[in-house]
């Protein structure tokens, strides 16, 4: 690749909460390491090595990528580059958290694979996986080179979304091949187990309950541990992700379901609409009457008001 590939959605006009998904791609490895060679990865990111060789730090262990390697760096993670060949041709691919998050939290065991992935970030990609990998790279930069139409947006998030899932799949398909019997303890540390278990329950729940003493209490454990080993684990506050996935589910009713706004609210155990309203504004910046009417904008030029108006 010569060029970097814009991000799916316009950041700078995107103002709603869904609209925030993006992947981007480049060769390019200062995207990653901006004024120093010491970064904290935000974003769930690949660097897959096409050619020659490149030596990374990843949260205090050293890893040197060859020919066909590919290193996932989960968010949050420290990287430091520690020495690049000249001749060196790198591919790094970059999903937002929020799409990353929409991923991982679609399948139960999901936060297994992730534990994997912490304990053995570097996998050697087959011939064919390379292709394919090339393939969906083609894929992206093709469809954002043309005219955008209503379309475009939700295309692209569903290309990257597939393509997420495929690199998920390379990367974790190798992982029991190279984590050893010895390395096995560390993968299922009494902590990831605790966390696993919080994850799989807020997913389950689809955004019904939005307190920590909820799942704690269906954990056995007190409120007060159970975010603790949380933000030990991933780095991000327990309430912080129960919201997010409350946060996914309610916008996907707004999206895709004919219910109106009470139902959903009902739907979500919110006591009333104005409660509903007021969680939604404070996680995504608009109101959920706002988000429906934007997305019945975008379907067609014009807001259900302005609809109502011409009747």
């Amino acid at each position: 690749m010569n060029k970097d590939i814009r991000n799916i959605y316009n950041q700078e006009t995107s103002k709603n909460f869904y609209d925030n998904d993006y992947v981007k791609i480049t060769d390019r490895l200062d995207y990653i390491f901006h004024e120093s060679k010491s970064e904290k990865i935000e974003e769930f990111t690949f660097v897959y090595c096409e050619k020659g060789e490149l030596k990374i730090e990843l949260n205090n262990t050293v890893f040197c990528l060859h020919k066909n390697d590919i290193l996932v760096c989960l968010p949050n993670s420290l990287i430091n580059l520690i020495e690049e060949k000249s001749d060196n041709k790198l591919i790094i691919i970059c999903f937002s958290n929020r799409l990353a998050h929409r991923m991982t939290q679609t399948e139960k065991g999901t936060w297994k694979m992730m534990e994997h992935l912490h304990v053995c970030p570097v996998r050697h990609m087959t011939k064919n996986e390379c292709v394919v990998l090339k393939k969906y790279i083609d894929l992206i930069s093709d469809k954002i080179d043309v005219d955008a139409d209503k379309f475009q947006k939700d295309i692209l998030m569903h290309i990257a979304s597939a393509m997420f899932t495929e690199m998920i799949s390379i990367a974790y398909q190798n992982s029991y091949e190279d984590c050893t019997d010895d390395s096995s303890e560390e993968c299922l540390r009494q902590s990831d187990y605790i966390f696993n278990n919080f994850m799989e329950a807020v997913t389950a729940d689809k955004g019904r309950h939005r307190t920590i003493g909820y799942y704690a209490e269906m954990l056995c454990y007190t409120p007060k541990y159970l975010s603790t080993i949380v933000k030990k684990v991933c780095g991000k506050n327990a309430l912080t992700l129960i919201n997010d996935n409350a946060i996914e589910h309610i916008i996907a009713e707004l999206k895709y379901s004919d219910k109106n706004i009470k139902q959903i609210a009902f739907d979500f155990n919110f006591s009333n609409n104005s409660f509903f309203s007021k969680f939604f504004k404070m996680h995504t910046g608009i109101s959920p009457t706002e988000y429906r009417n934007n997305i019945i904008k975008n379907e067609d030029g014009k807001t259900e008001t302005e609809k109502n108006e011409n009747r």
